[in-house]
């Protein structure tokens, strides 16, 4: 059986987070600069598979 309070509260938890992900600036920080790491990896992924083609 499930426990709904736990469940509620993970909710809770998981709502709190998502908003400081969000607005906190550390996070949103944090989160560009995932996205441009991201993107230079797949860039470069990119590039070893053209050269992998040849």
């Amino acid at each position: 059986m499930v426990d709904t309070e736990s469940k509620r509260r993970q909710m809770i938890d998981f709502e709190i987070v998502q908003k400081k992900w969000e607005t906190d600036p550390a996070f949103v920080k944090a989160k560009e600069e995932l996205k441009i790491e991201f993107e230079i990896a797949s860039f470069l992924i990119q590039q070893r598979k053209s050269q992998l083609q040849k």
